[in-house]
């Protein structure tokens, strides 16, 4: 929750804006009805929450999109050569225990029916989406963390 605040914060102190049309895009009319009888809500506040959410999700993507590239063909052949290696049962000594595990999970998940790897050829795209996506998640934490070591948190009372 407190991480949502501080996205929120930087969001209006970047001045980024939610058109009407976006809020109303946000907003599903059957979702839209059983959300404010679930939490009780007025059309204004849900609408209000929509907003929010948006101008969240625009500082995100701005924020993430900057600093992310397209993973390069070196890049997707090196993560597949050692999924074929961790498959056949090879460690990587240069990777962490959490790294390996990774890999160990990935193997398990690209392996076919015979017991081997797919083609490069044929993983090669959802391989470049995993970099990507993995980037995307580091630079989304490194974000936070900056947010949170610049943030002033106040602690209000509650009566």
């Amino acid at each position: 929750m407190i991480d949502e605040k501080l996205l929120l914060q930087e969001a209006k102190k970047r001045k980024i804006e939610v058109t009407e049309r976006e809020i109303r895009d946000g907003v599903n009319s059957e979702y839209f009805q059983a959300e404010l009888k679930k939490q009780s809500l007025t059309e204004a506040d849900f609408e209000k929450r929509v907003q929010d959410h948006l101008m969240v999700c625009k500082l995100i993507d701005t924020e993430v999109k900057l600093r992310l590239s397209i993973p390069d063909e070196q890049e997707i052949k090196n993560l597949y050569d050692q999924i074929v290696a961790v498959s056949r049962g090879i460690t990587i000594s240069d990777l962490s225990p959490e790294a390996q595990e990774k890999l160990t999970e990935m193997a398990k998940f690209f392996l076919r029916r015979d017991g081997k790897i797919g083609s490069y050829s044929k993983l090669k795209k959802e391989l470049s989406e995993y970099i990507y996506r993995s980037d995307a998640e580091i630079v989304f934490e490194d974000f936070l963390k900056r947010l949170r070591s610049n943030a002033t948190i106040e602690v209000a009372e509650i009566e």
